[in-house]
């Protein structure tokens, strides 16, 4: 089994059509004390013709110091029909399609699966402690069903050695029920 993967910015949208290559690899992250950082590792089932192979299930796992601070979460993609009126260059995309919308647990005992030749992706925040020093990495690796390993990279967290401020700035949405009624 082949899979196409890496560790990319989580300011980017992952399309099912996009080519992996597309997209640049992140290898690095800076990070505060308390502050959460973001980021997404795409993969892609490359066919094999000789096993016939449409669809694998893969166990995604991330290892290291701050690896209990992690949350590992789906990206879905939603079919839209018609996502903007009228086309110009500044929208990713103009005409129907998958669009990267939903973060949604990731079941199936911990695995997700992939179909041939989509892009698939994975939304991966972690918080960074208060009390975190120093620089670290965090191992991300995908097993097979087989156990075979078909994705491993590390990803450097540089601690710039401050902690976030407590939050002073509050906000709040007001529901007038009402409003609501006639």
């Amino acid at each position: 089994m082949e899979i196409k993967a890496k560790i990319i910015s989580s300011l980017e949208k992952v399309f099912a059509s996009d080519e992996p290559e597309k997209y640049e690899k992140l290898e690095k992250i800076t990070a505060l004390g308390g502050e959460r950082v973001a980021f997404q590792l795409i993969y892609r089932l490359v066919a094999d013709k000789e096993k016939v192979l449409y669809r694998a299930h893969l166990t995604p796992r991330i290892d290291g110091e701050l690896a209990e601070h992690v949350t590992m979460r789906r990206v879905a993609q939603i079919p839209v029909v018609k996502p903007i009126g009228e086309y110009n260059d500044d929208y990713l995309s103009g005409g129907p399609g998958l669009f990267p919308d939903p973060l949604l647990p990731i079941n199936y005992g911990g695995k997700v699966y992939t179909d041939w030749n989509l892009l698939d992706s994975l939304w991966i925040d972690l918080e960074i402690p208060e009390s975190f020093s120093g620089d670290t990495s965090l191992t991300l690796t995908m097993t097979s069903d087989e156990g075979e390993c078909v994705f491993s990279e590390k990803l450097e967290i540089e601690d710039i050695g401050v902690s976030l401020p407590k939050e002073e700035l509050y906000y709040t949405r007001w529901f007038h029920t009402d409003c609501l009624a006639s």
